[in-house]
């Protein structure tokens, strides 16, 4: 059908008028053919988008044929009407051609019918196009060709527009613009666009301002009051003053008095005293009753609107008088207070009527409104709010029975059909199989296998994402300097996009909000492997690609949330970043970031518009979704990424270029100056957003925001706000504490002589900073996180972070301009500035030593003593980097011990189960070990022939035995529960399988200990008391000079093996020559070889003589035996024994000293002696003060605690820093061999000294570069005079050489300068001599060049003769060498030229003073100029060859070669 029609349509090309002008029969029947096609055309489009998508595929037809009388101008308003998408996607060009049509062919309403249909869809504005119409409409010149009696009431032109209203005046009817005369219906339609225009809350102040220029108030109220006004001119003009002077975002001064205005509220008495007799009528007879006329009821209803926005945008009932008065101003009102209020009481009684009526004729918009202004006129009038007089709200839903009966089969169908889609809504069934339809797609994609996947399978994940993306981007195109997308294609790719969305949050397992607050590292592995194939795939970029002006903007939306889905990563997405910022710059990306710039500035004209927004109790706030952006540009920064921050600045790879700084700075002044739990909330997402931009740090971004945005005033403004209205305390400190970070990350890096720290010095308000500092925490009371009682403070944690980070700014402060100690009365003491949950460390940062002021977090508290002390003495100090790498290492697990210990305390455990108490079990089991076997010592005897207690001290040490049993069970249990889950977790943290991990455990040392203990102890209670004395030993495990005692013998156990086992040989020896030569002597006790050799290892052994003592003494042959055996076992090979235990012994105490030592007189962070701090420091005990608080190597620990707890998306520059150095197990952080304690040891004079010569030395520096830019033009000047004084002397008739090779050398600091620059334009020219030659001159190449083969290309070379004369010279070509090769052009220098320069000249900026204080020629800035003498050129040029070479060297580092040529001219 659509498609016979539009051939129908077709036909009117074929139509054509006769000599007269006129249509013949044929012509006029296909003219109402295309008529009543159009007719079609319209019912077929009107509110149906997919019919609508196939009109707009035929709008240039369609706006073709508005001059043809084929009513195309309906079909236009109809494919249009209520299709957002459509309205979006208008190119340009028909907006001027239509206007130009205007112009050309004359006025017709036709031509504003497409105006008319784009600009809004209800209150919703287009934005875009109404900027566009109202530009194209009133650009200067081009309105008064357009506009049409745009003029006041007594202008001749206005006559023409009485005299083409007059024939209707009197006339019962509705007229349809097509009825009325050409020109009215075009001024009325004119009207129409330009009231519409303004539609709307957003971004339309300057759309109101222009349209309020071209047509005064006052002329439109005068034309409404004009008894010469027709209903409907009537009605439209009410329109326009309406929505382009009443219902304005910035009002018009004086309105409120004006007599025109007065009069036209006065007329509305009359108005609205017949408005429920025409409402009745309606209601009885019906719309389409020729009685009834909606243009009169409309006029009502409009009227009713301008009273509700009059008295509440303008009335004030203080500026009328109780007398009256003469105004001097004749355009303002003389009427009395209590005339006004008899017109506020009228309109009250007559639109109250209106009201009470609840007529079904009239929408539950409509109703709002008249209720609204009832509201209005009660406030306003002191007798109506006296009367208190009750409005009734009644039901909005027409009565079925009001409707008359010929209406009653439409409405019957109406609400059957309300009805069905209610249903439908509320069928969760339906709903359910709707949604299990994306599901089961989502599904079948993410079964799909990887490329990577060892799978057979004939279709891959990413192909069907790539296919799917391409699908996407081969629709989108740019018209207009705008995106468009087929209009079909949308809907699918909305779809697409959310579908892609959905797959990274089905592996997250949350939504890409709920990820924000409860997700972490888990969630992102779970999604990397969807994430990294949608990247590679193209998603990312199409994400860019569909944030442009011109998209729809909910596919714009779905379009930021994949970004932010995408981007989640902790500590930043790098992958997705690097892609982004390789597409927005290899693409052309001006159309992305104007549409952040247009969503920005749409955020903030809707909080322009909301103002204050009060919350009720239990409502959450509810900004624009399109906040998101900020998190999106948040997270492309994420990590600290540092080429993304700088394309938030500026965009040099595009043409044009958005600062977003600058729509940040705006958006978060305009929230700070509208003080609500709203804007607070929305202040909290762009102030994460501006941090994130800064940190790293970004220097360009820190120096744009301090010197060129109102930032820093800002943010005083919002350091000084309170808690006032729906505001909450805890999100008005997380915002003020992101202000602080603002500010460190604004000073983050900067060095001694930073403007940045200046500007913000001069701006801050330090006196604020100071109070959050000292007074935040004023009265309140820190517990600690095992305390049990609750807080008295809910956000006392909080509010220590923020002191805290205002601590550390002020310190930074202070670092920078040591004055501000005395200036603000802080101490300069770190001592009195640590504590209150606040710790201090040294760090080493950008090659500087840095002082960090940081909040201790509570899980610290959980740091068990023992683990400490543990740590002091197991750590390796072998030298001072092994100890600092262990410290590290330990921190791993220590870490895990207080995570595990925060569990229990969760659990409510941690009364019971902790280090503390296991600590203390163990001690508490040794006491009742040594009391047992005291008791065992003073009564065990044998009283009845074996070992017996008396039966009071059994039953005693019965019950203390059983008791101490039970400690060693305690104490069992307590390490399984506090200790090995921390040993499993680091086995599991070594990369072993949980197996393993498990056995490994089980196996520890420590738990094998005390399970033997426990065994023991029972022992001790069922078998045998003497077990008992075996606990005992348990002093070994808690004492560290027992266990040296012990570890002399343990640690060389091979040595001591191997000397023992040769003791056994030795002896195994003597034992067999006893055994043959001597056993008489010893008989029995050596009659086998078996009883020999025990005798002679236990009497050897025990006897001072060795065996010689169990023998009788003899001089006779065993004399040798006895001495060898007394000197061999028992001096030699025993002592030895003896000597490896007691050296190792000694050895072990010495280190243990040396650890003492280095424990007690080395700071364990910087290895620096005790006695430099106690030397240096002024006052006493200069070391325990340095180790306490600057280098407490638990503050370092606490911090490394931090920073893992801290999520990574919070790190500032610094932290990300040291926690990268972490992880790579790098010290490089740590201040090795220094301390700011020693570097600072100056007194109070000469910090001040230092202040005072550090503003000299800024001013030297200045004076220098002035001397600098002086001396270079000087050093120029005298270079050109020795050169032309040196070329004087020579003699003329020295011969010509045969092949000419003429070096000329650039002083260093030139051809420094000259090497420098990497994209120029240089510029040579050349000086001569009065020989009478004429020569012509050319380049020939340029080599030795740095450069890249683009910038080559683009030099080029000047020849300027006299000053005046200037010959160009560009290159041509670039070898594969990088010689440039320029073209063959020459110039010619006359005989009469008394001199030619040779200048080198650079289009770009400058890099050296001596560039800088250069002169310039034109838009060039002068290198340097060089006196070249050409003698020698022209007898170069008189020579046979063709012509001769003068080559230019430069003498530097990077040396170049420009090569001239010189001829004779011809």
């Amino acid at each position: 059908c659509f498609e016979i029609c539009m051939k129908v349509i077709g036909l009117l090309e074929t139509v054509e008028v006769d000599e007269n002008d006129q249509l013949d029969e044929k012509a006029l029947n296909t003219q109402e053919i295309c008529r009543l096609c159009n007719g079609l055309f319209y019912w077929f489009f009107m509110k149906n988008p997919k019919n609508q998508e196939l009109g707009y595929g035929e709008l240039e037809m369609f706006l073709n044929t508005l001059d043809d009388d084929v009513n195309s101008h309906h079909v236009v308003d109809a494919i249009f009407c209520g299709n957002e998408v459509l309205m979006r996607q208008v190119p340009r060009k028909y907006f001027v051609e239509l206007v130009d049509k205007i112009v050309k062919n004359g006025k017709s309403h036709r031509y504003l019918s497409l105006f008319a249909a784009i600009v809004n869809v209800g209150n919703k504005n287009i934005v875009e196009n109404q900027v566009e119409i109202v530009m194209n409409l009133t650009s200067p010149g081009r309105f008064q060709k357009v506009a049409s009696f745009f003029v006041p009431v007594h202008h001749v032109d206005y006559s023409e527009k009485r005299e083409l209203m007059q024939p209707l005046l009197g006339i019962e009817k509705d007229f349809k613009m097509d009825e009325l005369p050409p020109l009215l219906a075009y001024h009325i339609s004119l009207l129409k666009v330009l009231s519409r225009c303004t539609v709307g809350r957003i971004n339309v102040t300057a759309v109101e301002a222009k349209v309020q220029s071209v047509f005064a108030y006052n002329d439109i109220v005068d034309s409404i009051l004009d008894d010469g006004s027709i209903l409907v001119t009537k009605l439209y003009m009410s329109e326009f003053f309406y929505n382009a002077v009443i219902d304005v975002e910035l009002s018009i001064p004086g309105l409120e008095l004006s007599k025109s205005v007065w009069k036209l509220l006065d007329s509305y008495r009359e108005v609205l005293a017949n408005a429920k007799n025409d409402l009745m009528e309606a209601d009885s007879l019906g719309w389409a009753s020729p009685l009834v006329s909606s243009h009169k009821i409309q006029y009502m209803l409009v009227s009713i609107r301008i009273v509700q926005g009059f008295f509440t945008s303008y009335f004030d009932p203080t500026v009328f008088k109780d007398t009256q008065t003469t105004s001097k101003n004749k355009e303002q009102t003389n009427l009395t207070r209590s005339q006004v209020d008899e017109i506020i009481q009228d309109l009250f009684r007559f639109i109250s009527s209106v009201h009470n009526l609840n007529s079904p004729r009239l929408s539950t918009e409509v109703k709002e409104n008249i209720l609204n202004a009832l509201e209005t006129l009660k406030k306003s009038s002191g007798k109506l709010r006296a009367e208190a007089i009750k409005l009734v709200d009644f039901d909005i839903t027409p009565p079925i029975g009001a409707q008359e009966k010929k209406d009653d089969h439409e409405d019957k169908i109406i609400k059957k059909l309300q009805s069905f889609i209610e249903e439908i809504e509320s069928d969760k069934t339906v709903l359910q199989k709707a949604e299990n339809e994306n599901v089961a797609f989502i599904s079948l994609l993410e079964k799909l296998p990887f490329v990577a996947d060892p799978v057979d399978a004939d279709v891959r994940y990413e192909a069907l994402i790539r296919k799917l993306v391409f699908h996407i981007r081969e629709n989108i195109k740019i018209v207009d300097n705008q995106k468009r997308m087929d209009p079909r294609v949308t809907t699918t790719s909305r779809w697409i996009v959310r579908a892609f969305r959905t797959m990274i949050e089905n592996r997250m397992g949350m939504s890409i909000y709920e990820r924000d607050d409860e997700g972490g590292e888990k969630q992102d592995l779970a999604a990397a492997p969807v994430v990294n194939a949608l990247n590679t795939c193209g998603a990312t970029a199409l994400c860019l690609d569909l944030i442009a002006d011109g998209i729809d903007e909910s596919l714009q939306m779905e379009a930021i949330k994949l970004g932010v889905g995408l981007l989640f990563k902790e500590g930043g997405a790098l992958e997705v970043q690097n892609i982004m910022n390789t597409h927005l710059r290899k693409s052309n990306s001006e159309l992305f970031f104007k549409q952040v710039r247009l969503t920005i500035q749409k955020l903030q004209a809707w909080h322009n518009w909301h103002q204050i927004i009060e919350l009720k109790d239990g409502e959450e706030p509810n900004p624009p979704e399109e906040i998101l952006i900020l998190r999106m540009l948040q997270l492309m920064c994420e990590g600290h990424y540092l080429p993304n921050q700088d394309i938030m600045r500026e965009q040099s790879f595009n043409l044009v270029t958005y600062n977003l700084l600058d729509d940040f700075a705006n958006y978060l002044k305009c929230l700070v100056r509208l003080p609500c739990r709203t804007s607070t909330v929305a202040a909290i997402r762009l102030s994460a957003t501006i941090l994130e931009v800064l940190q790293g740090p970004c220097s360009g971004n820190q120096a744009h925001f301090t010197l060129n945005t109102e930032l820093l005033e800002t943010l005083n403004r919002l350091n000084r706000s309170k808690i006032i209205r729906d505001c909450l305390e805890g999100e008005e400190i997380d915002l003020k504490k992101t202000s602080i970070d603002i500010l460190q990350a604004l000073l983050e890096g900067q060095g001694d002589k930073s403007v940045v720290f200046e500007k913000l010095l001069s701006v801050l308000h330090l006196d604020i900073i100071q109070f959050m500092s000292n007074n935040l925490l004023q009265g309140k009371v820190v517990q600690k996180p095992n305390e049990y009682t609750p807080f008295k403070d809910e956000f006392i944690e909080e509010k220590i972070i923020l002191k805290t980070e205002c601590v550390v700014l002020l310190q930074t402060l202070c670092n920078f301009r040591p004055s501000l100690y005395d200036e603000l009365g802080i101490s300069r003491r770190v001592e009195d500035i640590v504590g209150s949950g606040t710790a201090m460390i040294e760090i080493i940062w950008r090659n500087d030593i840095h002082r960090r002021f940081f909040y201790v977090p509570r899980i610290c508290d959980y740091l068990a003593k023992s683990s400490k002390d543990s740590l002091v003495e197991n750590v390796d100090r072998s030298n001072a980097e092994n100890k600092l790498i262990d410290f590290l290492n330990r921190s791993h697990d220590l870490y895990r011990e207080v995570k595990h210990q925060q569990l229990l305390t969760e659990m409510n455990l941690s009364r019971v189960f902790s280090l503390t108490n296991q600590n203390r079990a163990t001690w508490i089991s040794f006491v009742l070990a040594v009391v047992l076997n005291g008791f065992f010592i003073s009564d065990y005897s044998y009283r009845t022939g074996e070992p017996t207690i008396s039966d009071w001290v059994n039953n005693v040490t019965t019950y203390i035995n059983a008791t101490q049993t039970v400690v060693a069970l305690f104490t069992l249990i307590l390490w399984l529960v506090v200790r090995t889950p921390v040993i499993y977790q680091s086995y599991l943290a070594s990369n072993v399988s949980r197996l393993e991990a498990v056995l490994y455990t089980a196996t520890d040392g420590m738990t094998l200990y005390y399970v033997i203990y426990l065994g023991i102890s029972l022992l001790g209670v069922f078998v045998e008391n003497y077990y008992v004395s075996l606990l005992l030993l348990d002093i070994v495990v808690k004492d560290a000079t027992t266990r040296a005692v012990l570890n002399a013998v343990i640690t060389p156990w091979k040595a001591l093996a191997m000397g023992a086992l040769l003791q056994a040989f030795v002896i195994y020896i003597y034992a067999f020559y006893s055994f043959y030569f001597f056993r008489s002597d010893i008989a029995p006790l050596c009659d086998t070889l078996t009883l020999c050799l025990k005798f002679t290892l236990s009497y050897g052994f025990q006897n001072g003589g060795g065996i010689a003592d169990s023998y009788e003494h003899s001089t006779g042959n065993r004399l040798i035996m006895d001495l060898t055996f007394f000197c061999v076992v028992l001096v030699i090979l025993l002592n030895v024994v003896f000597g490896m235990i007691i050296d190792t012994f000694s050895s072990l105490r010495a280190e243990r000293e040396r650890k003492i030592l280095d424990t007690n007189n080395r700071c364990f962070i910087c290895g620096i002696d005790k006695q430099i701090f106690d030397r240096s420091s002024d006052e006493p005990d200069g070391y325990k003060s340095h180790i306490k608080i600057d280098h407490n190597m638990w503050n370092y620990l606490y911090f490394i605690f931090l920073l893992w707890e801290q999520d990574k998306d919070d790190d500032d520059g610094m932290e990300q820093y040291v926690r990268r150095a972490i992880a790579a197990n790098e010290i490089v952080f740590f201040p090795a061999n220094k301390a700011v304690r020693l570097e600072q040891i100056v007194s109070p004079t000469e910090l001040v000294r230092r202040d005072l010569m550090g503003s000299v030395d800024m001013m030297e520096s200045n004076l220098n570069s002035k001397f600098d830019e002086f001396q270079g033009e000087i050093s120029s000047m005298l270079y050109q005079l020795m050169q032309s004084l040196k070329q004087d002397t020579l003699q003329p008739s020295a011969p010509p050489p045969t092949a000419t090779e003429i070096i000329l050398e650039f002083n260093d600091d030139v051809a420094d300068d000259i090497t420098a620059i990497t994209d120029s334009s240089y510029m040579i020219a050349a000086t001569s001599t009065h020989i009478n030659t004429n020569i012509e001159l050319g380049i020939v190449d340029m080599k030795g060049l740095t450069m890249s083969v683009t910038e080559l290309l683009s030099l080029k070379c000047k020849i300027v003769v006299n000053s005046m004369t200037t010959f160009d010279i560009n290159a041509s070509k670039v070898d594969k060498n990088k010689v440039v090769a320029f073209e063959d052009t020459w110039c010619t220098l006359p005989s009469d030229v008394s001199n030619v320069e040779v200048s080198v000249f650079n289009n770009s900026a400058m890099r050296s003073k001596a560039v800088q204080s250069a002169s310039s020629m034109g838009e060039a800035k002068l290198l340097s100029s060089i006196v070249v003498n050409l003698d020698q050129i022209r007898q170069a040029a008189g020579t046979d060859t063709e012509y001769a070479t003068v080559s230019m060297k430069s003498d530097s580092s990077t040396p170049f070669l420009i090569t001239l040529k010189v001829r004779p001219a011809k």
